[in-house]
């Protein structure tokens, strides 16, 4: 019992290491498939009632006159203010005009124009051809200097019923601003001393129906009804949002009319109704859509298609566990990367940007698949546009990150061949220098060679890169030379002991 206990508890710790050691990463689309936001459709919420138009908000205008002049169907306002130029005898005449209530504009020695239901456009024409009836070459020239401003009512779903500003180009979709979420976009109605007229802000402003979005006039009041239905759908749909429907609109029209139907990863078979009942909402399947009644306040979610998810590892110089790397023995760092089908290496890349360190060297990464190495810079890919970025992940792939290494390595003839740290923006002659300088066999002062860890030859006058090697060449004359001065040397040495040892005996021998 007691060794089972053990054994139990070193697989334990052994598996718990083996975690700590191969953390899991996923990639964004992977962890919507994985089931990390399984509560999505809790983030779907209501739209406020601009944003169920579109997001449409005021927008204020500087320069009135010369959008209004600009404005072919810019009507004649109360308020307005004109200046009318033209010639009488060689003498320049300026008139200020000024539209009143009186519904005409009457210009001295000329007449009364009729201002009523009349666009600024029309009104010059009539009043210039007026002129020049009167005063043949006269050149009169109407120009607008001012524009009216005038009040509308605003009531209903608003937040206080009120009179507003308005001028000559204030449309209906202007008023927005002042309704409640509970306002109706279907049904706001205007009413004047002609009577009443609804019209349907959704389709002015999400169809483009401009006759639904009317100019405002002077004694208008603007009346925001009483929602009917506002249903919020969400999920795989093209265009998520909430929308108040029309008499006979179903679940049909809501995701194909408003929403813009099913997207490519749509579960069509998966539709969730999450509905305000007993003081609460529930959600539920919906299982046959067409005997659906939506009402106000439901909230539609389409489900995902669950992808499968695959795995890639990736390893090297990453931070680990203790923030910092290591480069002795098998100490590099290994993650595993989760993905779905459509991942790129741009999506690993971006996830795992915050496990690079000073030392990887992200230029020189490769991925191995399938037993083939493929090169690959995850610099490029990573600030830069790379199409490598753009190649699909496959499940396998095992990318490697090498360790950056800040060090030269100086070989050949030189005093001190070695290793020496690394400097940026020295040249071979640093490195040297600090190798002990040229030896005395060393062919010539520019005679070395230096090649950059792929092995591609750098030309001697450039800066040296890091890991970089730098050979000085050696002189073979005075390598092959060494050789014969050791013979010569022991030739020497022999005849000179010869030498001495004659002087000694030949005195004894005569």
């Amino acid at each position: 019992m007691k060794k089972t206990l053990i054994i139990l508890l070193l697989l334990t710790l052994l598996i718990n290491s083996v975690f700590a050691a191969n953390q899991v990463f996923s990639s964004k689309r992977a962890q919507l498939l994985d089931g990390e936001n399984a509560d999505a459709i809790t983030l779907v919420k209501e739209q406020d009632y601009a944003s169920q138009l579109g997001g449409v908000r005021a927008i204020e205008i500087l320069d009135r006159p010369s959008l209004a002049i600009g404005e072919k169907d810019y009507p004649v306002t109360v308020g307005d203010v004109y200046s009318l130029t033209y010639t009488l005898s060689g003498v320049s005449i300026v008139l200020p005009l000024q539209v009143t209530h009186s519904g005409t504009v009457r210009v001295p020695n000329v007449g009364d124009f009729s201002t009523l239901n009349k666009s600024f456009i029309e009104l010059k024409n009539e009043i210039e051809q007026g002129v020049t009836s009167n005063y043949p070459y006269s050149n009169p020239t109407l120009t607008l200097t001012k524009t009216g401003v005038f009040t509308v009512f605003v009531s209903g779903e608003v937040y206080s019923s009120r009179r507003v500003e308005a001028w000559g180009l204030t449309r209906l979709s202007d008023m927005i601003g002042y309704a409640t979420n509970m306002a109706s976009t279907r049904n706001v109605i205007v009413k004047n001393s002609d009577g009443e007229t609804s019209y349907d802000l959704y389709k002015a402003l999400k169809e483009g129906d401009s006759n639904s979005d009317p100019i405002l006039k002077s004694g208008d009041t603007v009346i925001f009804t009483e929602r009917e239905r506002l249903i919020t759908i969400g999920g795989s749909v093209m265009i998520p949002g909430s929308y108040q429907l029309e008499e006979g609109d179903d679940l049909n029209a809501l995701i194909n009319r408003y929403a813009g139907g099913f997207s490519k990863n749509a579960d069509s078979s998966k539709i969730i109704l999450k509905r305000f009942e007993n003081g609460r909402y529930n959600e539920s399947i919906i299982e046959n859509i067409d005997n659906l009644t939506l009402l106000d306040g439901d909230i539609i979610y389409i489900s995902a298609i669950q992808s499968e998810l695959y795995s890639v590892s990736i390893e090297g110089a990453l931070l680990n566990d203790q923030k910092s790397a290591s480069v002795s023995g098998s100490a590099s760092t290994s993650y595993y990367f989760r993905f779905s089908t459509g991942d790129t290496v741009r999506d690993l890349v971006e996830v795992m940007n915050p496990y690079f360190i000073s030392e990887s060297d992200l230029a020189g990464a490769s991925l191995i698949r399938k037993g083939e190495i493929i090169p690959i810079s995850f610099a490029d890919v990573l600030y830069g546009n790379d199409e490598m970025g753009n190649m699909a992940l496959e499940s396998g792939d095992r990318f490697i990150i090498p360790f950056s290494q800040l060090i030269v390595n100086v070989i050949g003839a030189v005093n001190k061949s070695g290793v020496y740290g690394f400097v940026p923006g020295k040249t071979a002659s640093y490195y040297i220098t600090l190798a002990g300088g040229y030896s005395t066999d060393a062919k010539g002062q520019n005679d070395f060679t230096i090649r950059d860890k792929y092995g591609n030859k750098i030309k001697a006058s450039e800066v040296v890169p890091a890991e970089a090697v730098i050979e000085v060449e050696r002189d073979n004359f005075v390598k092959n030379l060494q050789p014969a001065v050791a013979v010569i040397g022991i030739v020497s040495s022999v005849l000179a002991i010869v030498t001495s040892t004659l002087a000694i005996v030949a005195p004894s021998i005569y």
